[in-house]
């Protein structure tokens, strides 16, 4: 049986070493350059398209003025390198008790990494958190941070408060301008619990001010971004 299995096999061993290589071309193919048509159309042209469309829409009611800002203004901030974010300013119906923010969770994962997950963002109820930080040995190589929704909303001096957790003392964070003044930047508070390696898991109902401090870990303690793209600052 072996010698028949030799023979039948035989033919298609010489047949494979008698076929030709294919030949290699030696040219390298270029694929021909992405041109974005809106870079080329002036004020004017703009104008005019942004007229079209508003004749010519399937549904020409909804497209209004006001919404066709509101898209251009929707599409400027997402992109990144405007680094702004607009957060409602918005406060609670005086019959309507506030959301109560769940405990803080943190625990070791295994030997390497370690899962931290917000509860209430105040320097007080942070306290824990950072002792926690401080106390992982230093085999702990990554630690998760969990900033998924269903958290609540915090104000913007509660995303410093976070952030003050994994950035040196006193690093610029965010500046706050309204219709008719700007506050002084606020900036983190130390002291700095984690200087590791970090990553961030999102999604698209991330509260905005914790976006933003994701935004700020992401540029100035190199995190990385895990999840889906948030409705704010952080895209990808």
């Amino acid at each position: 049986m072996l010698a028949r299995l030799v023979l039948l096999l035989t033919p298609a061993i010489l047949l494979a070493t008698r076929m030709p290589a294919p030949a290699q071309s030696q040219e390298k193919h270029t694929p021909p350059e992405m041109v974005d048509p809106l870079k080329s159309l002036d004020p004017a042209q703009i104008q005019e398209l942004f007229q079209w469309l508003q004749r010519h829409a399937v549904q020409p009611d909804a497209l209004s003025q006001d919404e066709l800002n509101r898209a251009a203004l929707r599409s400027l901030l997402q992109d990144r390198r405007t680094g702004a974010a607009v957060i409602p300013n918005t406060k609670p119906d005086a019959g309507t008790a506030a959301a109560t923010p769940a405990p803080a969770l943190f625990a070791p994962l295994g030997k390497y990494a370690a899962y931290f997950r917000p509860g209430p963002l105040d320097p007080e109820a942070l306290k824990p958190a950072a002792a926690f930080l401080t106390a992982l040995p230093p085999e702990t190589e990554t630690l998760i941070l969990d900033l998924r929704a269903p958290l609540t909303n915090a104000p913007l001096a509660g995303a410093a408060a976070l952030a003050s957790l994994f950035l040196p003392e006193n690093t610029p964070l965010f500046l706050i301008k309204t219709s008719t003044a700007a506050t002084p930047p606020l900036t983190t508070t130390g002291p700095r619990a984690w200087n590791r390696q970090l990553w961030l898991l999102m999604d698209d109902q991330s509260p905005p001010a914790l976006d933003l401090a994701a935004h700020c870990l992401v540029r100035h303690a190199g995190a990385l971004t895990f999840g889906s793209p948030t409705s704010g600052l952080l895209t990808d």
